[in-house]
Order: C-alpha cells, then structure tokens, then sequence
C-alpha cells in the first residue's frame, strides 16, 4: 500500500475514533508532535499510555478489593489515569474515570447526596450503603477496565497502521551482497499489540 494510503487511512480511522467519541481532539495533537526527527512518537505515546494505565488499574483493583478501602489513595490514582486519558485523548476512558472519582466521592450514591466520609466514618451508617457504595466503585471501574481494553483494541489499528507507515519509509534494499534482503525494524509494543505485515 503506497504511503499516501495509509496516511489516508490512518487519518480516517482516526477520525472515525473521534466521531464515536472513543477519542477526543487531543488525540489531533498528539499526532501533531510527531515529526521527520521522531516518526515513532505516536506509537511510543500509545505504548506509555497503555504501560502507565495498566499498572495504575492493577493498583486501583488492589486497593478497592481491600477490607478497608482508602478511598483517598482510590481518588488519587483516578485523578493519575484520567490525567493520562486526557493526554492522549482518551474521551470514553476519561469518563468511566470521572465516575468512579464520582463514587469515592459518594456525591451520587444511590440518589442520595451524602460525602464518601461521612458514610465512611458515621457509626450510624448502614452496611447496606456502605456495600451500595463499595459496588458501585467496583462497577465504575469494571467500565474503566472494559473502555481500556476497548480502546487496546481501537488504538492497536493505529499502532498497526503508523508502524507500516514508520517500516514502508525506513525499509530500504541493504548494501550490495546482503541477499538484497530488507532492513528489520525492531518495534516495542506494548502487551496484546500486534503487527501483521501482508
């Protein structure tokens, strides 16, 4: 496929991200900061994003499967993804993350507008709101978890698309008496990222 192509291709996938609003505009400005100097910087973007998300949902399910929540350390790791979601672009993951910021918050709990601390510390709390309030972060961050690997899916195509781009412009015939063979690219994906070349 010649180079035009995939950058038309590329250009309309993403554009089609951001018209189902899996993606915002920032994703735009990523893709603005790459240059002649730097071609993988999108994909090595993608790569931390999903690196650095990763880690940060591993220690948001340790800390919400606990006895005692801390809901403080909980928010704070939020408050760490959604950042990253907003870097990237990221509009869907950015969302599940301001609900489940929502639910430490205790704001919207089951219709009632009581703070996370004083159910948290009020000795006339109900177990039953306090297991409203555990089962509704747990299922706010299932919806993180699901739009992660939602979007894993999604920005793997770009990966795929931006690394045939990097490979077609960097591919060249190696010197005389090599085979005529081409130059390998050796790429760093992240997990659950793949490349087929056809």
């Amino acid at each position: 496929m010649a180079l035009a192509a995939l950058k038309a291709q590329l250009k309309g996938f993403v554009q089609s991200l951001i018209d189902e609003g899996i993606l915002d505009r920032q994703f735009y400005q990523v893709q603005a900061l790459q240059d002649t100097n730097n071609p993988r910087f999108v994909v090595e973007v993608i790569t931390m994003f999903f690196n650095g998300s990763r880690v940060t949902l591993i220690e948001l399910t340790k800390y919400l499967d606990q006895h005692s929540v801390n809901y403080g350390k909980v928010n704070d790791y939020v408050h760490q993804l959604k950042g990253s979601c907003l870097s990237i672009g990221a509009h869907r993951m950015k969302l599940a993350c301001l609900d489940l910021r929502h639910a430490c918050d205790g704001n919207h709990k089951e219709g009632q507008g009581q703070e996370m601390r004083s159910i948290q510390w009020s000795l006339s709390a109900s177990i039953e709101d306090l297991l409203g309030l555990i089962k509704w972060c747990l299922l706010a961050l299932n919806r993180i978890k699901h739009e992660y690997y939602h979007l894993q899916s999604k920005l793997e195509t770009v990966v795929q698309v931006s690394v045939g781009h990097i490979w077609r412009r960097e591919s060249f015939p190696m010197r005389p008496g090599n085979n005529g063979s081409r130059a390998s690219v050796i790429l760093h994906l992240p997990p659950g990222l793949s490349i087929e070349f056809l």
